[in-house]
């Protein structure tokens, strides 16, 4: 089994991509294991190093199934699967990302994404938050009729 994983990350216009994060992930046993993880240089290029897969029978040939995933903070831009090779290092190759992927509008379609998701885990939850807190000062400040006591 590999134990090293090697690649470049790239835009549409053949520019080296950076500022994202790279995880590799082993697939193959039952929770979903982290091997590496690391952020890209200037040029896109990134070297992945993990220990061996040590429970790998030789004899069966599929290996492990990797997942390597790219991200902008926690959002993830891509994600690929590919099997593990017999060999020291895996080469991953050039992967393509989009502009779009990349830009502006990613994350705030993932902050809006964010704050849809905890409204509505709030909402689960029976905790409304902020909201509801301010309310119940506004009650207790104007009194049990509902005007001022000042």
């Amino acid at each position: 089994m590999s134990n090293s994983a090697t690649g470049t990350i790239q835009d549409e216009s053949g520019q080296g991509v950076s500022g994202v994060t790279i995880i590799l992930d082993d697939l193959s046993v039952l929770f979903d294991r982290n091997l590496a993880s690391a952020a890209v240089g200037a040029t896109g290029g990134f070297n992945l190093s993990y220990d061996d897969d040590n429970f790998a029978d030789p004899e069966h040939k599929t290996g492990r199934l990797l997942r390597l995933r790219i991200r902008i903070g926690r959002h993830v831009i891509k994600e690929i699967q590919q099997r593990d090779v017999f060999v020291d290092s895996l080469s991953l190759g050039t992967i393509k990302v989009t502009k779009a992927a990349l830009g502006w509008l990613a994350t705030t379609t993932l902050a809006r994404h964010q704050r849809r998701q905890r409204r509505h885990r709030r909402a689960a939850t029976g905790d409304l938050g902020q909201r509801r807190r301010m309310a119940l000062r506004q009650r207790r400040r104007l009194g049990p009729r509902g005007r001022s006591d000042e």
